[in-house]
C-alpha cells in the first residue's frame, strides 16, 4: 500500500505534466494559426500574380511578355509548392495536437483514479 504522501505527490506530478501538455498545445495552436495565415497570404499572392495583365502596359510592347509569362509561371509553381508544404505541416501539427489532447485526457483520468485511491484508502 502506498502512503498518502506518495499518492498526493504523484497527483502533483501528473498535474505538472498536464500543465506542460497545455503549454505545448497552446504553442502548437499558435503555430497552426501562423502557418494558416501565411498560407492564405500565399494564395492571395498567387491570385494577384495569375490575374495581372502583362499586356496592359505599353512599355512591354510584347518584347518581354514571354519572359514575364515564364517568370509568372515559375512564381506560381514555387508558391504552390510552398502552399503544399505548409498544408502538410499544418496537418502534421493538427495530428500532434490531437495526440497531446489524448495525453492530457489520459493524465486527467490518472488523477481521477489517484484521487479515488486516496479517498478509498485514507478517508474510509
Amino acid at each position: 500500500m502506498r502512503s498518502k504522501v506518495d499518492i498526493i505527490s504523484e497527483i502533483a506530478d501528473v498535474k505538472v505534466r498536464i500543465d506542460k501538455y497545455r503549454d505545448d498545445l497552446n504553442y502548437i495552436e499558435e503555430a497552426i494559426r501562423y502557418l494558416s495565415e501565411k498560407r492564405e497570404s500565399l494564395s492571395i499572392l498567387v491570385d494577384r500574380t495569375n490575374n495581372y495583365d502583362m499586356t496592359q502596359n505599353d512599355a512591354w510592347s510584347g518584347r518581354l511578355e514571354k519572359k514575364a509569362e515564364d517568370f509568372r509561371y515559375e512564381i506560381s509553381i514555387a508558391v504552390s509548392f510552398a502552399q503544399n508544404e505548409t498544408k502538410e505541416a499544418i496537418n502534421d501539427l493538427i495530428q500532434i495536437a490531437r495526440k497531446v489532447k489524448e495525453l492530457e485526457k489520459e493524465s486527467m483520468n490518472i488523477i481521477t483514479s489517484l484521487e479515488a485511491e486516496l479517498e478509498e484508502e485514507f478517508l474510509l
